[in-house]
C-alpha cells in the first residue's frame, strides 16, 4: 500500500511487491487495485511449495519458499558452515563463532568472492527465481518491487534477475522491470494508514461502517 499510494507503484498499474528479510513477504497490485482474494491472503509467495518432499513450514505446508530463500534460511545454511567448520570466509569472519552469524556477514564473504557464501546466496535466488517467475507467467505483472535487506543487497538481486531470466516464458513480450527500494523506516506504519486512507477516497470521503485491516 505505501509503493501503490506513495512510492514508485504510482507509475505502474500492474506489479508485484516483494519484501525480501527474514522471512518473504508479498503482494500484487492488478490494474492498479491491491488483490485480497477469498480470505485476504492473496500473494503469499512465501508459502508457496517449491519442493515436494521438503520440510514442514510453520504455516502447516511443506517445502515452502522461505525455508529455502529468506534471511533466516540464509543464516541457517551460513550457521551450518560454521559448526561443520568448513573452510569458508564466513568461518573466519566469526572467528568460527555460530552465534555471530548474520546476512551481513555473508555479504561480506560472497562480496570478496567465497564460494560457499556465492554459492548459499546463489542456491536462495535460483529458489527465488523459480517462484516469481511462475507468478509472472500467471499473472504478467509489468514489474516486480523489491524491498527488505535481502532486496536491498545488489549481489543477490543480480542473481535473483539471473534466474529469473533463464525461467522466463519465451513468448512474453518485453523484460520484466525489476526495481528495488530502499527501506524506509515508517513504511509499515505509512502503508497501515494508507488502508483507511483507501477505503476512505472509495467511499466519497466518508466513513464506513467498518473497516478491516489485516
Amino acid at each position: 500500500m505505501y509503493e501503490k499510494m506513495f512510492g514508485i507503484g504510482k507509475e505502474i498499474g500492474n506489479y508485484m511487491c516483494l519484501s525480501l528479510g527474514k522471512g518473504i513477504s508479498s503482494a500484487l497490485v492488478m490494474r492498479g487495485k491491491l488483490i485480497y482474494g477469498a480470505s485476504e491472503i492473496a500473494g503469499q509467495i512465501g508459502h508457496m511449495a517449491v519442493e515436494k518432499d521438503g520440510p514442514k513450514c510453520y504455516c502447516g505446508n511443506y517445502g515452502c519458499l522461505e525455508l529455502f530463500a529468506s534471511g533466516k534460511s540464509i543464516k541457517a545454511k551460513a550457521v551450518e558452515t560454521v559448526k561443520g567448520n568448513q573452510n569458508s570466509m564466513i568461518t573466519d569472519l566469526v572467528y568460527g563463532e555460530a552465534g555471530k552469524v548474520d546476512l551481513d556477514i555473508v555479504f561480506e564473504a560472497a562480496s570478496n568472492g567465497d564460494k560457499t557464501a556465492i554459492d548459499i546466496l546463489s542456491n536462495a535466488a535460483e529458489y527465488l527465481g523459480m517462484a516469481v517467475s511462475s507468478v509472472i507467467n500467471l499473472v504478467d505483472p509489468e514489474a516486480i518491487i523489491c524491498g527488505g535487506k535481502l532486496g536491498n543487497n545488489r549481489l543477490f538481486i543480480n542473481m535473483f534477475k539471473e534466474a529469473l531470466d533463464n525461467r522466463k516464458m519465451r513468448m512474453r513480450d518485453g523484460e520484466i522491470k525489476l526495481i528495488t527500494v530502499e527501506n524506509v523506516s515508517s513504511y509499515r506504519a505509512i502503508g497501515a494508514a494508507a488502508f483507511i486512507l483507501e477505503r476512505f477516497l472509495e467511499n466519497g470521503g466518508g466513513v464506513p461502517d467498518s473497516i478491516t485491516v489485516k
